[in-house]
């Protein structure tokens, strides 16, 4: 019955009346959606916060795992003779995909790649040769072989020769020997 009333009574408004109660309830529904609005604005900005300090908590936490690592590794490798860290011949394909997928990774391109492997003597260890030349970035190469040398303990640059190419400023020409030891 109350609800009949209510409509009756809504009937009997003028359209000024109906047009102002209109206007009431658009600003009432506006001003709802603007604060629902700032709400999720505010939370979005909050979770933004806290994703960036998770976010430097995990690089810290990385830094210091890698660190510790390094340090294992090198407290590892230090107990350990030189030839018991030295793996067969047959890792020396290993050598040479790592080379291209590390070359990859920086967008090196590896113009030659050549392959000497030498058997060990009584008076030397066994030994594979890699000569590599390239035409890149400085600072690119110095990482390639950064991460090189760091994957392999019993690989060491034997040769290097830089020099710049002078149509091309940006890039150098790269000569390298690499010399991995082995055990056979």
């Amino acid at each position: 019955m109350k609800i009949n009333n209510l409509i009756e009574n809504f009937q009997r408004l003028e359209l000024k009346q109906h047009i102002a109660l209109s206007l009431g309830v658009l600003l009432c529904a506006t001003f709802t959606c603007y604060l629902i609005h700032s709400k999720q604005i505010t939370d979005l900005v909050n979770a933004r916060a806290e994703l960036q300090s998770v976010q430097n908590e995990l690089k810290t936490r990385n830094t210091a795992a890698k660190l510790n690592g390094v340090n294992n590794a090198e407290n590892t490798n230090s107990k350990r003779s030189f030839t018991e860290l030295l793996s067969s011949n047959s890792k020396s394909d290993e050598v040479v995909r790592e080379m291209s997928r590390l070359a990859a990774g920086k967008g090196i391109g590896l113009e030659s790649l050549k392959i000497v492997p030498s058997a060990a003597t009584a008076s030397e260890l066994g030994k594979v040769q890699y000569n590599v030349t390239m035409k890149t970035d400085y600072y690119l190469f110095k990482g390639w072989l950064s991460g090189l040398l760091s994957r392999y303990p019993a690989l060491g640059v034997n040769t290097l020769s830089i020099r710049g190419i002078a149509a091309d400023n940006a890039k150098q020409d790269i000569n390298l020997s690499l010399l991995f030891y082995v055990k056979d």
